[in-house]
């Protein structure tokens, strides 16, 4: 799904039809101000995609390198990694060690599953998640816009939205949802 499209239902649900006819069509009376509104929309956006993946909903990854003598830098997986989960070699679990930079497990191919953070989005680009999270991601956006807007009370409203969308596709997976506290 493209980032456009959940930027379009954010606008939609914050009563900017005009924003949303802009990320439409790319028409509209004052278009300075609606391309600050998309710059805002599409900031609130990414602070969603990345709360969403870091805390609530984590992006994993599973790929197979190889190394010589068992280092692999952070940079050799496609990904900026957060959290390496499982390091197997043949298909068996091995040992490995995170260090500042790399990785250091067994010598030769091995696959390794990790969790990933998104990179910042344009509204061309495509989400991270499909179909299925979009209404959440979409009132992340609202919530993030509104916080941003300092709309401390809406905010408040479209948060409590957001996190029971996300609840909602938690438990359509048989997961739970992780609380979050302010510490």
């Amino acid at each position: 799904m493209k980032v456009r499209e959940i930027l379009c239902a954010a606008a939609g649900m914050l009563g900017r039809v005009d924003a949303a006819a802009f990320l439409t069509d790319g028409v509209g009376a004052d278009v300075r101000a609606l391309e600050g509104e998309v710059s805002a929309l599409l900031r609130a956006y990414n602070l969603t995609e990345s709360e969403t993946a870091l805390v609530y909903r984590p992006l994993r990854l599973s790929e197979k390198v190889s190394s010589a003598d068992g280092t692999i830098a952070y940079s050799a997986l496609s990904e900026r990694p957060v959290n390496v989960e499982k390091v197997r070699k043949g298909g068996e679990e091995v040992d490995f060690t995170l260090l500042a930079d790399a990785l250091k497990t067994a010598a030769g191919e091995v696959e390794v599953l990790y969790r990933y953070a998104p990179a910042a989005k344009t509204a061309e680009d495509d989400s991270e998640y499909g179909q299925g999270e979009a209404r959440a991601l979409a009132l992340g956006t609202c919530c993030e816009y509104a916080l941003s807007s300092g709309l401390y009370d809406e905010a408040v409203l479209w948060d409590k939205r957001y996190k029971d969308a996300l609840a909602a596709l938690c438990r359509a997976r048989g997961g739970t949802l992780k609380a979050r506290r302010w510490v």
